[in-house]
């Protein structure tokens, strides 16, 4: 007998007599035997049996649930649980649950992003472990933007567009036969790059090993001692050190300019230019200084830092250091005695407000009203620091209380043991070496200070107080002829001659040319102090001064890949920014 077929549905019909059999889970009528559920044209979903009427929820307008069946939720009532009996079903490789037979795709809470499909199993790029799109998913930017889209398996890769633009600065750099980004380059971010075969100088030792790098951030130190790599070096960007050595970028805490630029200048090429010439010596971090100037003058010294939003020439700008202008008039030094004042409230409380970068200022505490100073620079953070000073021990100490903790360039425009009545008393000089609360900044340049008083700070003050700074003005970089102290409007003419800038009747010093691996060298050879402690000096021992300790001065995991190499000589061969390649001598191009 042939199946007969109802003329609204289409379906068969049961033969006469037959019963309509449930499904016994669900409730719903089973097909017969070898009977296909046939579609309706428009929906194309399986169409009722007879006289079966659809029930939809008054709310959402969805077919309820037949008869008796309940919706059985977990135990925090989000999810629908199986139906008694039911098997969670899961893949076979991923081992996660796959959606049952006409379950609609589910969408994760978070992030929007539809679910694997059915045995879809998660893809991971094999070099970064990260998870990669599928095929047909979102992830291709647009034409037009010439950002980099990922096709699938692919990475990086520009779009046409981008690639003949010049939209991206600089070009891919081949440091042994390896490419490397460069700056400006932002389509390799996440390449992961090995430091291979350096010396890492830190915590008072040398140690061999090779430096895992990612993006901006290091990663991992692996020691040679450890045995072999736990890394493929051919899955990776990998820089050949051939034993150089590696540590934290040069940190300059007091530095006025260099290359022929000046931070008072008031322009923001001469920031970058200044920058630009302390980098290819090792310098990644700068500490901006000014001089004793008009108010105007400094105002825009301050605003200037702000506009540079971090950077100065490719250098990093940890912050603005405000030397004076409220300095002892006998102790001026270089500084224009014109300028020179006594602490204005609202003049300095001016300059911290237009200014939130200032982390130090120089001041001679026995002025009046610089205690109180002290107390508001302390309260706002910003380190008040002894220099120009005409102070004897117990006004350093007095200062001590009032946040005074730090001397600006030790020996220099200082003052030392005086006589008072025939008495002798001790001044800010012997007070930086008595009181373990200060700590102290040599500028050793070999000028500024012999030899014998550089190995008498660095073992008396000793690597954990004594910070190496250059205090380098615009002529730094310049071996000889005239040049301009502070800015091109209002600075003051000095001769460059010794290595080192004069005032025009030689009577004093009016300016360092030197530079941040100049300073390393010399603590090594003059001062006595070993590697070690000399690349402490100029990398941790500053930051922790200025209370950058918990984001610079240190190569370790996690934080920003700011790295030098350099030789025995101290001479800098590769200097990275943020992971990126600032400066390569060429004899490691290739």
């Amino acid at each position: 007998q042939e199946g007969q077929k109802d003329k609204e549905s289409g379906r068969t019909r049961r033969a006469e007599g037959q019963e309509e059999q449930k499904d016994k889970k669900s409730g719903r009528p089973k097909r017969a035997e070898g009977q296909r559920g046939r579609k309706a044209k428009k929906s194309r979903r399986p169409r009722r049996a007879e006289g079966q009427e659809g029930q939809k929820d008054k709310k959402s307008g969805r077919p309820r649930r037949a008869e008796g069946q309940e919706e059985r939720k977990d135990k925090k009532g989000r999810r629908p649980r199986r139906a008694e009996g039911q098997e969670e079903r899961k893949t076979k490789e991923g081992g996660m649950p796959r959606r049952a037979e006409g379950q609609e795709e589910q969408k994760d809470k978070k992030s929007g992003r539809p679910r694997r499909a059915e045995g879809q199993e998660e893809q991971k790029d094999k070099k970064r472990g990260r998870t990669r799109r599928a095929e047909d998913q979102r992830g291709r930017n647009a034409k037009k933007s010439g950002r980099t889209r990922r096709a699938e398996g692919q990475r990086g890769q520009k779009d046409k567009k981008a690639e003949g633009d010049g939209a991206r600065k600089g070009e891919s750099k081949m440091w042994n036969g390896v490419k490397h980004r460069s700056k400006g380059q932002r389509g390799e971010r996440s390449v992961k790059t090995v430091l291979h075969n350096v010396k890492l100088v830190q915590d008072g030792r040398v140690e061999s090993g090779s430096l895992l790098l990612e993006a901006d951030r290091i990663l991992e130190w692996f020691p040679s001692q450890r045995g072999g790599l736990p890394w493929e070096l051919e899955s990776y960007a990998c820089l050949e050190g051939r034993g150089l050595y590696l540590s934290h970028g040069f940190i300059d805490i007091h530095v006025h300019g260099g290359g022929g630029h000046d931070f008072m200048d008031g322009t923001k090429e001469a920031w970058d230019g200044a920058g630009r010439f302390h980098l290819i010596h090792g310098t990644t971090g700068i500490v901006a200084t000014t001089m004793a100037s008009t108010t105007e003058e400094m105002e825009q010294a301050a605003r200037l830092w702000e506009g540079c939003r971090g950077r100065a020439g490719g250098a990093r700008l940890l912050g603005l250091h405000m030397e004076g202008p409220y300095l002892a008039p006998g102790q001026s030094g270089a500084q224009d005695r014109a300028y020179i004042r006594n602490p204005v409230p609202e003049e300095y409380k001016g300059l911290a407000r237009i200014c939130p970068g200032i982390v130090r200022w120089t001041v001679a505490p026995e002025l009046p009203g610089a205690l109180a100073m002290g107390d508001y620079l302390a309260s706002r953070g910003i380190l008040p620091s002894i220099g120009h000073s005409d102070a004897v021990f117990s006004q350093v100490k007095e200062a001590m209380e009032h946040g005074y903790t730090h001397v600006t360039h030790l020996y220099s425009a200082m003052s030392g043991i005086t006589r008072a009545g025939g008495f002798r008393r001790a001044g800010v000089v012997e007070s930086a070496y008595l009181l373990s609360g200060l700590t102290s900044e040599v500028i050793a340049d070999g000028c500024h200070l012999p030899g014998e008083l550089l190995a008498m700070a660095y073992r008396f003050i000793g690597p954990d107080r004594l910070a190496l700074v250059t205090d380098a003005m615009r002529a730094a970089g310049q071996e000889s002829g005239e040049s301009i102290l502070g800015s091109l409007a209002r600075g003051r003419r000095v001769l460059v001659e010794d290595g080192v800038a004069k005032m025009p009747d030689r009577s004093a010093f009016a300016g360092s040319l030197c530079t941040a691996d100049r300073l390393v060298r010399n603590m090594v050879r003059l001062g006595g102090a070993s590697l070690p402690d000399a690349v402490k000096m100029a990398t941790e021992t500053p930051a922790r001064i200025v209370g950058l300790q918990d984001r610079a001065g240190r190569v370790e995991p996690g934080r920003q890949a700011d790295l030098i190499l350099f030789d025995e000589e101290i001479s800098v061969k590769l200097v990275l920014v943020d992971g990126e390649t600032r400066y390569a001598a060429a004899p490691l191009m290739s």
